[in-house]
Formats: C-alpha cells, structure tokens, sequence
C-alpha cells in the first residue's frame, strides 16, 4: 500500500453570505458547499459580535454552540452542506462592512449579498477582490455637467451653467427621457422666435404643437417632483443581479478568510430634504421660465386667421330649352 502524502482533505466548493441589516442589529446567513475525503472537525470563526442561533448540516439541525467566536462542525466524508445563522449587535450606519467570517481554509465561488433597508440611499459601494455592483449615478453626473457646459453656451435659454446643472441632476433622479423632454421644451421655446418667418398655416401647425410639447413638459416637471418627494432615488445600481435594495458582490478564489464589501449610505431623509429644496427651486425659477416662453409664444402673435375657401362652379347655369321658352312668352302675351 503507497503511503498517503500530506494535503488538502477538505474543500470549500461555494460559500453564500447573506446579511439583512437593521436598525441595531444585522442578520446574518452563511451557506457552505463542503467537499471532504476524511471525517472531523473544521472550525468557522465568526465575527466577535455574533450570536449563534442555528447550525444545520444538510437537513439536520445540529445542536452546536459557539465557543467564543469559534463553532466546530462536525465534518463527515463526501458532499455535505452546511447552513449557520447568527445575528449581530449592530445596526446599519454610513459606512456598512460585511462581516469578516474566516473558513479555515481557501475556498472558491464566494458570494456575498447584502439587503439594504428601505429607509437608506446608497451612495457608494464597493468591495475588496469582489466582482459586484456599481453606482451608475455618478458617471451621469458628469455627463450632466458636460451638457449643461454645452447648452450653456450657446444661448438658447437663459438659463446659466448652474441651473442647468440642478436641473438636470434634478430630473435625472427620476427618469432620463422625462429630463430629455424638459430639455428639448426650452429649446424649442428658444426656436420659437424663428417661426414668425413661416407661412400662417405652418406657424399655426407649430403653435400647437409647441403648445402640446409644453403640457408633455411640465407634466414631467410635476411627475419629477412627486418622484423626488414620495418615491425612491435611482442611482442606476447595476452589477451581478443588483438592485436598488439588494447588492450582491462574487470572488471565484479567496483566502481562508472571506473578502469584505462596504456600503456607504445616508438615511432616506437628507434626500428627501435635498429633493424638497430642489421642488422650491423649480417652483421659483419655472414662474421666470414661463415667462420667458410665453413671450417667445405670443411675439408676433398667438395665432393667424386664415381666410375661409370660397366655393368655385367650373360651369355657368344652363339655359332654359328653346320650346319652354316660347311657351313662356305665349303665356305671358
């Protein structure tokens, strides 16, 4: 019989961390896929501020107690999985990190998931050696800016840099087409100077569509604002199955100890204040954009009379046959 060499007798294929937290304590979910040649103990150390509150091994629960930060499972040979809940003495803050959980050993196909709460806007997140979602907002941001450099300048409106800046960050909170539209309003508002060169049928042609293109607008403005005050915000978080309220972060090779993601949010308070004053913004500056559209609208005039058809006979009345003609005379002599 060939003597046996020292080596890996235990693998990890999957581990799956799953974290709710609330407002003073998380809970907490961890799912191993175990593969092992040899029966024994392995030990899964778990963050300090854990409380253990069920070990199941396969469908079995296990009457398993931690020890300290510690907790032995009892390890058979073949396939096994094995589930261990706990919970936290700690709540959600401004800058949420995962637990630190070491395995004992390097595993593979980490994941890592994470249950926001409702009451909290995501601003950043991130991860160490983690393949997991990103913040789309902030690139839109940018773009926001370069467009309001460009619109800016060339005088369409008179709006400056900065008003179109909170506009566009304003609408964009909501849905992207909805601050397309806005845009394209006041644009065409700005073109409205030109249409007095236009014959009167065509001027009236565009005086209702421009007078249509502005219910569309300010029905979006109004739809912007109930967004901001009564719903969520959309970051355009995206990345590995992600979602507004659930993030979820993948490692295919890891130390014994589990990569750690990070969240940084704020209570959903500051954004509904922020969108509260960006309505109050919108309420003033739109008086002063009103103003200036229905200028653009009724100069030189509102509206052209055009001219009723007259009917035209291509024929002359035909005359009367000659036999009631001489008829009528007879009658009349």
């Amino acid at each position: 019989r060939p003597p046996g060499i020292e080596g890996q007798t235990l693998t990890i294929e999957k581990s799956h961390l799953e974290l709710k937290p609330g407002q003073r304590s998380s809970n907490a979910k961890l799912v191993l896929s175990i593969n092992s040649s040899q029966g024994g103990q392995h030990v899964i150390k778990l963050p300090p501020q854990a409380e253990l509150q069920e070990v199941k091994i396969g469908d079995a629960i296990q009457p398993i107690r931690q020890d300290g930060c510690n907790v032995p499972l009892p390890i058979s040979p073949g396939s096994q999985t094995v589930e261990l809940i706990w919970t936290e003495a700690r709540g959600m803050t401004a800058q949420y990190k995962t637990s630190k959980i070491d395995l004992g050993t390097p595993s593979v196909n980490a994941g890592v998931d994470v249950h926001l709460p409702h009451n909290r806007w995501p601003l950043v997140l991130g991860g160490e050696q983690l393949v997991g979602p990103a913040v789309l907002f902030w690139s839109m941001v940018i773009v926001v800016v370069l467009a309001a450099l460009g619109l800016a300048r060339t005088g369409l409106t008179p709006l400056k840099v900065h008003h179109w800046v909170w506009l566009g960050i304003g609408m964009s909170m909501s849905t992207l087409p909805a601050c397309i539209l806005v845009v394209g309003w006041l644009i065409a508002l700005d073109y409205r100077k030109k249409a007095d060169r236009l014959e009167k049928g065509t001027f009236n042609s565009v005086q209702i569509g421009l007078a249509f293109l502005t219910v569309l607008a300010l029905g979006a403005l109004v739809a912007a604002i109930s967004q901001g005050l009564l719903g969520h915000p959309d970051m355009n978080i995206v990345g590995n199955g992600s979602s507004r309220n659930l993030l979820r972060w993948y490692h295919d090779m890891s130390d014994s100890t589990l990569p750690q993601a990070w969240v940084l949010s704020v209570p959903m308070f500051y954004y509904r204040l922020s969108m509260l004053a960006w309505a109050l913004w919108i309420s003033f500056g739109l008086i002063r954009i009103l103003r200036w559209g229905w200028a653009n609208y009724t100069t030189p005039t509102i509206w052209y009379h055009l001219p009723k058809k007259q009917k035209r006979w291509g024929m002359s009345k035909p005359a009367a046959p000659k036999e009631s003609q001489e008829e009528n005379s007879e009658n009349g002599s």
